[in-house]
């Protein structure tokens, strides 16, 4: 006999006695009983009307039956789920630029930070529709969103949730629809395809894949030279150096990225080294020999020179720098919570120090932002600017009298550079505002009215906004900072975690 379904706390007593009353029925019966209750709270529909946490726990319930229908009606109220999203950070927005009407001329601090908890809410409600459907084994249900939803559905957001459920699944059954998705109107949907692609090693699709290398938008060329990395075929070495000269700065690296993983050979951005390497090596290679070479180093020339942040490679055109100006950022780089002695420097002098240089040797030809937090972010310019001698002196002008004071608000400062980006970077823009960005920290997180805030929760809000993950996130922790969280922000973004923590 079936065992009653678990519903976690919290949820209203309304529909708690609801699906507890409907739990003791057969599979069929429970599930034709509980349709009424899960459109019911989704609708908003009782009294009193349901919460967040119950619709949540409505989408855990019926997440439980696993067959088609039950996955037609998650799949039915990700859009009402994302308009919740896009109407909170709305107020969000309007509520830090004094625009909003309930917070206009008071404290906007309890505000930011209901409507921050509200959103937490919400991303916990679209995990666990993603959890649901990624757990998927029935395969009517599986073709449901295959066949209907990723390659019908009219709204992109339902069709690249689709892609990317479709890729955890891995179900080689669907490798035709996701090649069919790379056509797809909307850029997230064909990037998500991609890299659902990817993830399945779906070789049989190879010339596919390929042809999406010199799409219009950069999320996807991004994600397919990532996908063809993981495909390990000979056959991408060409297009991949091809396209690794006219790219810039960080999808330049990508392509070297995926060549390393390709060829097993590491020669950075060298397209002079790659050529000679492969003239010898290409007509073993395409017949299809293995080849089991050692690498090679890259030549001196081949280096970074002085581009580097804290030890990481700044390998990005358009990046922003993120740097806590907490008051802890006074202390000792040596000691947890004790003044510099003299003749040694702080904290936020050495994160001054290395962002200065970061700063001066920037490629001249790109473009970069600053933003810089304690309790509120202190933002430089509202949008990257061109690394022009002029912007690189008003960065430094920026950054020189920058004082610790306040707490530690990391997710209203990824919150700024993300908007930066183009938040969830669906934007209908081809170019990137910001594919890479720095982090440094010293501190665990606070919310803007200086309680402690939830690194778990920082990670779920940066997974919805960085859903695509083509924005790199590397981090720097100082001495005090949080150390799990600063690396599972990196590792989750596909950046470099560094700690400074002397």
């Amino acid at each position: 006999m079936r065992a009653p379904r678990t519903i976690p706390a919290p949820a209203s007593c309304a529909v708690l006695f609801l699906i507890a009353a409907i739990a003791a029925a057969g599979p069929d019966a429970e599930f034709e009983s509980f349709k009424g209750t899960f459109k019911l709270t989704f609708s908003g529909g009782g009294s009193p009307p349901p919460t967040a946490a119950d619709r949540l726990a409505a989408v855990e319930s019926m997440g439980t039956f696993r067959h088609e229908g039950s996955t037609r009606l998650l799949v039915s109220v990700i859009p009402d789920e994302r308009d919740r999203v896009a109407a909170l950070l709305a107020r969000r927005e309007a509520i830090l630029a004094g625009r909003d009407k309930d917070s206009k001329g008071r404290n906007p601090e309890p505000y930011l930070k209901e409507v921050k908890a509200a959103l937490d809410e919400e991303y916990r409600v679209l995990e666990a529709i993603e959890t649901a459907c990624a757990g998927l084994e029935d395969r009517d249900a599986i073709a449901f969103l295959g066949q209907e939803t990723l390659l019908r559905n009219k709204d992109g957001r339902v069709r690249e949730f689709a892609a990317r459920v479709l890729g955890k699944i891995a179900d080689r059954g669907q490798v035709p629809g996701l090649a069919k998705a790379l056509k797809d109107r909307e850029p997230p949907v064909r990037a998500t395809a991609l890299l659902a692609l990817g993830t399945m090693r779906a070789e049989e699709v190879f010339a596919e894949i390929l042809a999406t290398l010199p799409d219009k938008d950069w999320t996807v060329r991004s994600a397919a030279i990532e996908t063809l990395g993981k495909l390990l075929d000979y056959r991408a070495v060409e297009p991949l150096l091809a396209r690794m000269k006219v790219e810039e700065e960080r999808l330049a690296e990508d392509c070297a990225e995926a060549l390393e993983k390709i060829t097993g050979q590491k020669f950075g951005r060298s397209l002079e080294t790659w050529g000679r390497w492969w003239a010898d090596h290409r007509e073993r290679a395409l017949r299809g020999e293995r080849l089991d070479l050692p690498k090679e180093e890259p030549k001196p020339e081949e280096t970074m020179g002085d581009r580097y942040y804290h030890g990481i490679p700044v390998r990005s055109a358009r990046t922003v720098f993120i740097l806590d100006v907490s008051e802890s950022m006074a202390y000792s780089t040596q000691e947890f919570q004790e003044k510099p002695k003299p003749g040694e420097s702080s904290r936020l002098d050495l994160a001054k120090r290395e962002l200065l240089k970061a700063v001066a040797n920037y490629d001249p030809k790109g473009s970069f932002g600053i933003v810089a937090f304690h309790s509120v972010i202190v933002l430089w310019r509202p949008r990257t600017v061109p690394a022009t001698p002029q912007m690189k002196a008003d960065a430094k002008a920026f950054i020189d009298p920058l004082v610790p004071t306040g707490t530690t608000n990391i997710y209203g400062a990824l919150e700024t550079a993300f908007r930066m980006a183009g938040m969830g970077l669906s934007d209908k823009y081809y170019e990137p505002a910001v594919d890479t960005i720095f982090l440094l920290s010293d501190g665990a997180p606070t919310n803007e009215d200086l309680t402690d805030d939830s690194p778990d929760r920082i990670l779920r809000a940066v997974r919805d906004w960085n859903r695509l993950g083509r924005v790199k996130i590397h981090t720097v922790g100082l001495k005090g900072h949080s150390a799990e969280f600063m690396s599972a922000l990196a590792h989750e973004n596909n950046g470099i975690y560094a700690s400074r923590d002397e």
